[in-house]
């Protein structure tokens, strides 16, 4: 695709493009190493930021699919050091920078080589035109909600990482409810009995929420849905609450009960332990193309309006 094709494409964003060109310096890179569209799309992802005059980091593990020609970097330092992140991947890939995100508004791209691709979704036939408009600042920027999640454990709390889609409270093994004391801003409204229950981002809600039937948000909304799973009393249903709302659950008695974050880690916890989850205090900024809006990706990915 020509330059003046891609401008053509991307122009909606014509008008933030120039202040956005100047804040890409450098440009970071994070690959699925089991991806074998990777190993064949990285060199021309390379060619095309040098091209530009960039600098560019690259993850550890993708350093070792390109045969250690650049040295690699954590993904840590690529969070906290480039400007622009692009992804190369699934969703689980991308998730895996949610944790380190901090308060540099750093840009996230996502490639999608892996499989439904929510968060990850240009597709490879587009990755070169995309990441054009990318370094051009002609990409559309949608800042995504985070939420931040503390543990309190006989009264001392220590605070767990940032997540994009969800935190889930729910049974590593057995099928055994349990039940969880549910309150909202220090006020106890209810006791869920559940096989689990999870509280999302707008982000998130295409994730595990959906599965266990909660709503679909738009991702640039500023709530918190907090959905049970699989509850014994079908009046717990999902709740949308205000973004600026705290959730806290307590653990009631149960086995083998896991707390998991964007379903990158989990660690097991105990009866009496309370999750506090509140929106965090930084954001994610994910690309897209500006003519693709929310509503296409839903209908591409969950196929609305096909028989």
């Amino acid at each position: 695709m020509k330059n003046n094709d891609i401008d053509s494409r991307y122009s909606d964003q014509a008008g933030a493009s120039n202040d956005r060109t100047e804040q890409i310096r450098v440009v970071g890179i994070v690959a699925k190493t089991h991806a074998p569209q990777a190993s064949q799309l990285l060199p021309e992802i390379l060619e095309i930021i040098d091209t530009n005059g960039m600098e560019v980091m690259v993850s550890d593990e993708t350093s070792r699919l390109l045969g250690s020609s650049i040295q690699g970097r954590s993904k840590a330092d690529l969070m906290n050091l480039c400007d622009l992140v692009i992804v190369l991947g699934g969703d689980g890939t991308l998730l895996s920078l949610a944790k380190l995100q901090g308060k540099k508004k750093v840009k996230i791209l996502g490639i999608n080589m892996g499989y439904l691709g929510f968060l990850t979704e240009v597709p490879i036939s587009e990755a070169i035109q995309d990441l054009q408009a990318a370094l051009k600042g002609k990409m559309y920027e949608s800042r995504r909600m985070m939420l931040r999640t503390e543990l309190e454990r006989g009264g001392r709390s220590k605070n767990l990482d940032h997540v994009l889609n969800d935190v889930v409270i729910n049974k590593s093994a057995l099928a055994r409810i349990f039940d969880v004391d549910v309150m909202l801003n220090g006020e106890r409204i209810t006791t869920i009995r559940a096989d689990g229950i999870i509280v999302s981002t707008p982000t998130g809600s295409t994730a595990y929420n959906l599965a266990a039937g909660g709503p679909i948000i738009h991702p640039e909304m500023d709530v918190i849905v907090v959905t049970p799973i699989c509850p014994h009393t079908l009046t717990n249903r999902p709740v949308v609450l205000p973004g600026d709302m705290v959730v806290e659950m307590q653990i009631g008695r149960g086995d083998e009960i896991y707390l998991t974050l964007d379903g990158q880690h989990g660690f097991p916890i105990a009866d009496g332990d309370i999750v506090r989850v509140r929106r965090g205090e930084c954001y994610m900024h994910l690309l897209s193309p500006s003519e693709r809006s929310y509503f296409d990706i839903l209908k591409n990915k969950l196929n609305w309006g096909k028989r």
